[in-house]
């Protein structure tokens, strides 16, 4: 028998969308394919700059109640008004919903396997008030709960769950290379190919137009992708983030996040693969920099 660990993602939020434009209104926006988004499935999106760069990213799925959004809870407010902004005569209402539900991560443990849809945890679906939903990127992220606050205390404490906290969570989400944790400050500017949000089922290239959707199938067609999200590991001292990542001298890249002795890393693809093909040291100041690439990561430049 495999445990299974639980996490409340406190710094999660959801939004709500009705309307009878809300399918179409979205779909001219986010970076997935609205039309293929089915009941008690998940889709991993975001929305970008007109210039293809990263702005939010968020979890969509739909219920007999409409479309609901689960988001960071710091940038709830700010993506209500950029959907808003773009609402235009949509007819859609949008409707902010910050304290009438939590978000759960519930993950058991297991080898790691590329990207799966199956909901390992039906159990939880025996309760009405219960939303669950395999979390679309990762095998390794487990499925997501989405529970009314008022529910939350009858049904979690009977299923026998580890409590995991965020700090655990947020650690196997950066050996796994995922950002949702990360400030939007950080992210902002850069293009979502250069965070493996294609990798992460979070980008279709088969839909029409949204937001920022030339740049980036123009990335994806032309091989334009010389940036790559990574996750590191340090021996020594724990780099501060914005610490440049050097070998023999000459940069490769810079250090995004931290906590304790994981990291992120944004490197340029071709001088990471040079460095890692010559065995060379990867320095950030006077500590050892050692990038930890997971196998569903694609590093061709």
């Amino acid at each position: 028998m495999h445990d299974v660990y639980c996490t409340k993602l406190k710094d999660r939020s959801i939004l709500s969308i009705t309307g009878p434009d809300t399918l179409a209104f979205l779909q001219g926006i986010v970076t997935n394919d609205m039309e293929k988004l089915v009941e008690k499935k998940m889709q991993f999106s975001a929305i970008l700059t007109p210039q293809g760069k990263y702005l939010y990213d968020f979890f969509i799925f739909f219920t007999s109640s409409g479309i609901f959004i689960d988001c960071q809870k710091d940038n709830v407010d700010a993506l209500e008004k950029t959907l808003n902004m773009y609402r235009l005569r949509a007819k859609v209402e949008i409707i902010n919903r910050r304290d009438a539900f939590s978000v759960f991560s519930i993950i058991r443990q297991q080898n790691e396997v590329k990207n799966s849809t199956e909901d390992q945890y039906e159990n939880l679906n025996k309760f009405k008030e219960v939303m669950t939903f395999a979390d679309p990127r990762l095998t390794q992220l487990g499925t997501r709960a989405i529970i009314p606050n008022k529910f939350e205390n009858q049904i979690i404490p009977r299923h026998g769950f580890i409590e995991k906290n965020e700090i655990w969570y947020k650690h196997l989400q950066m050996s796994l290379g995922v950002t949702d944790y990360m400030p939007n400050s950080v992210l902002r500017g850069y293009f979502p190919l250069e965070l493996g949000f294609d990798e992460l089922n979070a980008v279709s290239f088969n839909k029409g137009c949204y937001v920022g959707q030339e740049v980036t199938a123009r990335m994806k067609v032309r091989n334009l992708v010389k940036k790559r999200l990574v996750p590191v590991s340090f021996q020594g001292e724990i780099p501060a983030t914005g610490t440049n990542i050097l070998s023999q001298g000459k940069g490769l890249g810079e250090i995004l996040a931290v906590t304790n002795n994981q990291g992120l890393a944004m490197f340029r693809i071709e001088a990471l693969n040079q460095a890692l093909n010559e065995e060379r040291e990867l320095l950030a100041e006077n500590t050892l920099v050692k990038p930890t690439i997971p196998s569903w990561f694609n590093l061709i430049s």
